[in-house]
């Protein structure tokens, strides 16, 4: 096992950076799943805005309003001065002022002053058009004022949002689905440099005739230097589902899907070690194989869907990532994750993006093959 032994042995000398890849990567997901849990905990929730309301009035109905208002968003009291409300406005203290001008009875109007461009103002007005409409029209027919804003509190007080459960997983993502969603740039980025470098290191001209003239067959060193890949790459998957394993709290063990997410990943990282050989077969030194790692991880990260969904890419961009694995791998991952039950049609896509992350694998593996023999060739 003397190939072998060689090749983990140079992928020792690498830990430190296997350690800052891996540290990174689970702070990254500590962090997506700190923002996820506090936005589904706003998810559905009336956006309460920070005002000031600015009554010139003082009656009835603006008292009403401002009531209303109060029930609605957070009221903040500043004072009456007109610099130091946009002072508040330009500092971010508040997002509006709502002026309540004299005889607002007889117009049924306010002023509303604004931070340029700020969209949820606009709810705001719609919000107060609502109300002196319904007040106005209550009054118009026979209401008193106190009966207007009861009838007006008690629709506010029934409104409610009912929500379907269509896909059966209540609206979320599991925890474990953001850990194997970042999995293709962290599986290329380690895996294709820590086994391209001992690749390279034994394609060395010198060392090829030392192994020639020893007694291990040019067979068994293949075979030696594919074990190591697959032993590597296997240790790498299952410490990954280690880590989705202890980041769900065990309910990774409970999800209808979790074969599906361990072969997806299992793919992905086969894919990878393929892309470890071609680029082990390729580059002709470390420095090189550092430079084409790196772009190559972000490069297809970036286009397959891995940082930013691949709705938002353009459609001839998304041509060419349909060719690149780690798109068909991230399709299956958002499937699974946006669906409870998988229907039949469902797996024939799964099983689709399983054959051709199997094929770019087997493409990088046989050109991987072809380069090294016409080097060989060239060399002898």
């Amino acid at each position: 096992m003397t190939v072998f032994r060689g090749y983990l042995l140079i992928i020792k000398r690498n830990w430190g950076f296997i350690f800052i890849y891996t540290a990174l990567f689970l702070l990254t997901m500590l962090i997506i799943q700190g923002e996820t849990q506090k936005k589904e905990e706003k998810e559905f929730q009336r956006s309460r805005l920070k005002i000031a309301v600015v009554d010139e009035d003082g009656g009835m109905l603006a008292e009403g309003l401002t009531n209303y208002l109060a029930t609605l968003h957070e009221i903040t009291e500043i004072g009456n001065a007109e610099g130091t409300l946009l002072e508040a406005i330009y500092y971010g203290e508040i997002s509006s002022v709502i002026r309540i001008p004299r005889g607002v009875g007889e117009k049924w109007e306010v002023q509303l002053t604004k931070i340029p461009g700020y969209a949820e103002a606009d709810y705001l007005k719609q919000q107060i058009n609502l109300f002196l409409n319904q007040v106005q029209f209550c009054t118009e027919n026979g209401y008193s004022m106190q009966e207007a804003f009861a009838l007006v509190n008690q629709q506010l007080e029934e409104k409610s949002v009912r929500l379907l459960n269509l896909n059966g997983n209540q609206g979320k993502w599991e925890s474990y689905y953001y850990i194997f969603r970042f999995l293709p740039y962290l599986s290329i980025a380690v895996l294709c440099l820590i086994l391209s470098i001992p690749m390279n290191a034994y394609r060395k001209k010198e060392i090829r005739q030392r192994l020639q003239c020893s007694a291990v067959s040019l067979r068994r060193q293949t075979v030696e230097a594919m074990l190591a890949f697959l032993v590597v790459g296997i240790i790498f998957w299952a410490a990954l589902i280690g880590v989705a394993i202890i980041f769900s709290k065990n309910s990774f063990f409970e999800s209808p899907h979790a074969a599906y997410l361990a072969g997806n990943s299992f793919l992905m990282v086969l894919t990878s070690l393929a892309m470890a050989f071609l680029i082990g077969a390729v580059a002709e030194s470390e420095n090189v194989i550092n430079i084409i790692v790196n772009v190559t991880a972000l490069a297809v990260s970036f286009l397959g869907g891995v940082f930013t969904p691949t709705s938002v890419l353009d459609k001839g961009i998304l041509k060419f990532s349909r060719i690149l694995p780690v798109y068909w791998y991230e399709e299956v991952n958002n499937l699974l994750a946006g669906f409870r039950e998988i229907i039949p049609e469902r797996q024939s896509e799964i099983w689709k993006s399983f054959g051709i992350q199997c094929l770019f694998a087997a493409a990088c593996i046989s050109i991987g093959m072809a380069v090294l023999k016409i080097k060989e060739q060239k060399e002898d």
